[in-house]
């Protein structure tokens, strides 16, 4: 429904009322013409209904008349209705799109390869300089020569370096194995030179090594239990009571030499042998403690004079009644790092 046909139909009800009034009227005066124009509208609003019209009678209440007011709150109220059809096509959800599309993540994408790209140019520009460089020394021989010249006198003293350290350590294996001075038990240590153990391979090399920075706590310990190494005392051993003979080990790495008054006082200790048990056998004259820790020097520590080793046979034990059945001594020797330990010779004092 439009709004002129609501105007239409407006018209319509106000004619028929105004019909209605005058045949009331004319009713009660007697009679009066009927308006054309009023019959008109009538059939027009109930064409259908004529047939019944004229069997019902008229009544004589006010028809209901529907005023322009009224025809405007309906077309008012129509409206909104109408109206929220727009609202309803809004759809909110929709609208959020445009920031799902956003993408922040995506959109770093062309930030990170700029970024990756000027990172880029500065290894770029290096490696340009450097071709450059390449270039320009291809252009002066002279340039060239003296870079042949610098890389080849790098070489040189790398492979000098080499040789060095080389020979240093071949010169350490002969020193760390060398005896030159004899076995010192030979006839009882009385033919011992203390001047020839100070020239020495083995002392010559310790002197170098302090001489050079070289420290006693950087050498190697190598220990052996049941055994009994050979050596002169640079620390006497009765009475330098320890615990363990690693305690003892630690003694010889901070002995030093020229600290004990002594006839082997300036040599380093590289050798030292512990005992663990209340009473230690040895074919000596001193009576051996639990304990006892004595700081040695010995040449060629990397193959030790054996003095005992491990279980002892019949034919010791019946020159040495009250020995033991194995031996009860721990000892060690200090040794430069990378330098190996052998299993050493027997000493004289193996057939004592």
């Amino acid at each position: 429904m439009n709004f002129h046909h609501i105007l239409r139909t407006t018209h319509i009800h106000i004619t028929l009322s105004h019909h209605h009034k005058t045949t009331a009227f004319c009713a009660f005066a007697g009679g009066c013409k009927q308006d054309g124009t009023v019959a008109v509208a009538a059939d027009a609003v109930h064409p259908a209904d004529k047939s019944v019209q004229a069997h019902e009678p008229q009544s004589t209440e006010e028809p209901h008349v529907t005023t322009g007011a009224q025809v405007a709150k309906g077309a008012q109220a129509a409206k909104p209705q109408q109206a929220a059809k727009p609202q309803q096509a809004a759809k909110p959800q929709h609208a959020a799109k445009p920031q799902q599309a956003a993408k922040p993540q995506q959109a770093t994408k062309p930030q990170q390869a700029a970024k990756g790209a000027q990172a880029a140019k500065p290894q770029q520009a290096t490696k340009g300089a450097q071709a450059a460089k390449i270039q320009q020394a291809a252009r002066d021989p002279a340039a060239v020569k003296a870079a042949e010249a610098a890389a080849l006198a790098k070489e040189e003293a790398k492979a000098a370096e080499e040789a060095k350290n080389l020979e240093r350590s071949v010169m350490t294996e002969k020193a760390m194995m060398a005896r030159v001075c004899g076995s010192p038990a030979i006839d009882g240590y009385s033919h011992v030179v203390p001047k020839c153990l100070e020239d020495s391979p083995t002392a010559k090399w310790w002197a170098e090594y302090y001489k050079g920075g070289g420290k006693q706590a950087d050498l190697v310990v190598h220990i052996e239990k049941q055994a009994d190494y050979d050596g002169l005392a640079v620390y006497w051993g009765i009475n330098n009571k320890k615990k363990t003979v690693e305690e003892c080990a630690e003694h010889c790495k901070k002995h030093m030499p020229n600290t004990i008054d002594g006839p082997f006082k300036a040599l380093p200790c590289n050798a030292f042998a512990f005992c663990p048990d209340e009473v230690c056998f040895e074919p000596d004259a001193h009576h051996h403690t639990k304990g006892d820790c004595w700081l040695k020097f010995t040449e060629g520590p990397a193959a030790p004079e054996v003095n005992m080793r491990g279980v002892l046979p019949d034919s010791y034990r019946r020159r040495h009644p009250t020995a033991p059945n194995a031996v009860q001594w721990q000892s060690g020797v200090l040794l430069p790092p990378g330098v190996k330990m052998t299993n050493g010779t027997w000493g004289p004092r193996w057939t004592w």
